[in-house]
């Protein structure tokens, strides 16, 4: 089995894409948030050509490990709801056929501590079949 791919951006998913963003965003789909869901598609996409990894033709599983100053109060399904535009970019990169689950699994989300301003957001992508 190869290597698992090892994606890290230097952010965390912003709120406005989290779960709960919806109830705090008035006009829920604004244009700020378009903006960031492209972006993070967009991100998925420079990501995969920037490692050259070729596409994944079976199933994989996907894991985030999340750093923040807030480890301890962090929503795990708020944080891979944020994700989902990423995952996206994925697909749009030929990573993944469609991030189904028939492609790919989504492993429980990690949680670090970090220093206030050394927040990322760690992919790690293994192949399983």
């Amino acid at each position: 089995m190869s290597e698992p791919i090892r994606i890290e951006l230097d952010f965390l998913p912003p709120p406005v894409l989290r779960g709960n963003g919806r109830t705090r965003t008035p006009g829920y789909r604004t244009a700020e948030k378009n903006k960031m869901i492209q972006s993070g598609i967009a991100h998925g996409i420079i990501a995969m050509r920037d490692e050259g990894v070729e596409p994944i033709t079976g199933k994989a599983a996907i894991k985030y490990t999340f750093y923040t100053p807030n480890a301890t109060i962090s929503d795990d399904d708020n944080f891979a709801i944020g994700m989902k535009s990423f995952r996206d970019g994925l697909v749009q990169s030929g990573l993944f056929a469609d991030d189904s689950s028939k492609y790919l699994a989504t492993l429980p989300s990690e949680f670090v501590t970090c220093k206030r301003g050394e927040s990322r957001t760690v992919i790690e992508i293994e192949v399983l079949e």
